[in-house]
């Protein structure tokens, strides 16, 4: 059952890659964190992170302080004490919190893990919440096939939903 499990969360994150045609990202960037896994495995974590976001509405260059909302690709490389290389993708999705632009987002994430251990190798599926400000962030992600969640803290360059719109003259 563990295992079928695995295969279709993998199945699931492998088909939302897979868009039905090609759309620019308006928003691209890095970031890393550093946090507490806990659980049988848990310990401190720390890692990086890539991803990319496609607004949902159209924005203007310049001066644009509406609120944004998007969804796109994200790949996690995070490492657990010595003993847990984790690889996460994953979608994400999320936007502006109502009359906050720019100061706070959320975004959420649904996609698998998969963990590289001494002893074995497996795959699990996976959520998470981000609560952002400017470019920092508090996090909580769970594995569902792991007894392991954790919690932290970290920060993007750039913000995920976009910097404030300005103009230069």
């Amino acid at each position: 059952m563990r295992g079928k499990l695995s295969c279709a969360a993998l199945l699931f994150v492998l088909g939302l890659g897979a868009p039905a045609r090609a759309e620019p990202f308006q928003v691209g960037g890095v970031g890393a964190f550093i946090g507490y896994a806990v659980g049988e495995r848990g310990g401190f974590e720390w890692g990086v992170e890539g991803f990319a976001t496609h607004h949902l509405e159209h924005h203007s260059e310049c001066n644009d302080q509406s609120e944004r909302h998007g969804v796109g690709p994200l790949l996690r490389v995070s490492a657990v004490k010595a003993s847990r290389l984790e690889l996460t993708l994953a979608a994400h999705g999320g936007g502006d919190m109502p009359h906050m632009r720019p100061i706070f987002a959320i975004d959420g994430e649904l996609g698998a893990s998969l963990f590289l251990e001494k002893e074995h190798t497996r795959v699990a599926p996976h959520t998470g919440v981000t609560f952002e400000s400017l470019i920092f962030n508090l996090y909580f992600r769970q594995e569902w096939l792991e007894p392991s969640y954790s919690i932290g803290a970290g920060a993007r360059f750039l913000p995920t939903f976009g910097t404030p719109g300005f103009c230069a003259f």
